[in-house]
């Protein structure tokens, strides 16, 4: 991994000079699952209706709306993290990118990846840029490193059940959940695992919980002979 200063410019940093070429991924909505409701399950019995479609600004300055433009009807991971950790964070994006990987070279259906920021306080859109390309990520297509609102954070938190009872211990950003959100939106599938598991079992994960067909079609049991 090679080190980034204070003289790379947005572009540079955003492209990854230093980095190995990524294959995009399909920016398309995937077609989900067939469903005895057409379309999917319905939007109002849909998990992510627990968050707030508020808005968010990533590491290109760019604005979205949370769900209605980020995590509607797509296949999703989330990860959490700030800028300033010296622990579990790195290695969180260091994961995500490794599973990104993994799922692009399988071909996989579309997807999408979102780092949101525990820490919004602090953490700017160019912050999130730094550390996105300090950690080789920030070319990548399909993942926004994002800040949203104090408040909305903190919506966001409690909607995915990521905060701690005390609210002391909440408020400490250092003892922040390590979990990677994963689900599939239109399937309302939604499971997690820890961001310190190996990318290539987060990627196992995620295609089993995010599914786009049935599980006997994913394990290979709807494949006819040949």
């Amino acid at each position: 991994m090679s080190n980034t200063n204070n003289t790379l410019t947005r572009r540079e940093l955003l492209t990854g000079r230093w980095s190995e070429p990524v294959k995009p991924a399909d920016s398309g909505r995937f077609v989900g699952p067939a469903s005895s409701t057409p379309g999917g399950v319905s939007t109002s019995e849909r998990a992510s209706r627990r968050l707030p479609d508020c808005v968010v600004r990533n590491h290109r300055e760019d604005t979205f709306r949370l769900v209605s433009d980020l995590i509607s009807d797509q296949r999703v991971i989330l990860g959490f993290i700030y800028t300033r950790c010296k622990g579990i964070c790195p290695t969180t994006t260091l994961h995500m990118r490794e599973a990104y990987r993994v799922l692009t070279a399988r071909q996989a259906a579309p997807f999408r990846m979102i780092t949101i920021s525990v820490d919004p306080e602090r953490d700017s859109p160019d912050d999130m840029l730094r550390h996105a390309a300090v950690n080789e990520a920030a070319g990548f297509p399909n993942w926004q490193f994002v800040v949203a609102s104090p408040e909305d954070t903190l919506a966001i938190r409690r909607g995915l059940r990521l905060v701690d009872p005390d609210p002391v211990r909440d408020r400490n950003v250092s003892t922040h959940s390590g979990v990677l959100v994963l689900g599939n939106d239109r399937s309302n599938r939604w499971g997690g695992i820890p961001s310190g598991a190996a990318p290539v079992h987060i990627a196992n994960t995620f295609e089993r919980i995010a599914r786009v067909g049935t599980l006997q079609e994913f394990a290979g049991f709807g494949q006819q002979p040949s």
